[in-house]
């Protein structure tokens, strides 16, 4: 969801406590390369609900902040649910949910997407159909990513809005910490 906003260069940052339980602690933010003060903070704890072949999860964003250069921030909550099934061992779709309100403005947001993931050796792609219903907006987004090894990968990242024809392009390096 950050790739979808950010339009200069950022460092983003994602922490997790993982995905071996059914509760995770996770940080979300981007971070300024002109900088380095950041953009965003999002805490989310997530609860996997249904934890089968489909899985189904619960999550809370307590609180997500958006930091701005005059040290000033907007304070947003929001839910979302997320569920995938996998169809085969290389594919997966699923569904995405999220509604977010401001609590420093007037602000509400829905968010549902429809994702596909296939993976072809190294490679990942993840596409997303979504639609969000602020200001009538709907688009497609693709990430391809390639695994360079256990902890770092290639990533392209496009977003295109239909419904204004705004285009987005993000390249990166992952870097995956795995804790033993």
């Amino acid at each position: 969801p950050i790739s979808f906003v950010v339009r200069k260069p950022h460092f983003i940052v994602n922490a997790s406590t993982g995905t071996q339980s059914r509760l995770s602690l996770n940080l979300q933010s981007s971070i300024r390369m002109e900088n380095g003060v950041p953009t965003n903070l999002i805490f989310i704890t997530r609860y996997r609900v249904i934890d089968n072949k489909l899985k189904l999860t619960l999550g809370v964003h307590l609180p997500a902040l958006q930091l701005y250069k005059n040290h000033t921030y907007d304070n947003f909550m929001a839910e979302e649910l997320t569920m995938y099934y996998p169809v085969s061992k290389n594919i997966s779709v699923g569904l995405f949910g999220l509604h977010g309100e401001a609590k420093s403005f007037n602000f509400k947001v829905n968010m549902l997407s429809g994702n596909t993931n296939i993976k072809l050796n190294k490679f990942l792609f993840a596409t997303q159909a979504y639609v969000l219903d602020l200001d009538g907006i709907y688009g497609v987004a693709e990430t391809v990513s390639y695994s360079l090894s256990e902890h770092f990968a290639l990533k392209g990242f496009v977003n295109k809005t239909l419904s204004n024809g705004n285009t987005i392009a993000t390249l990166g390096l992952n870097w995956s910490i795995k804790a033993k």
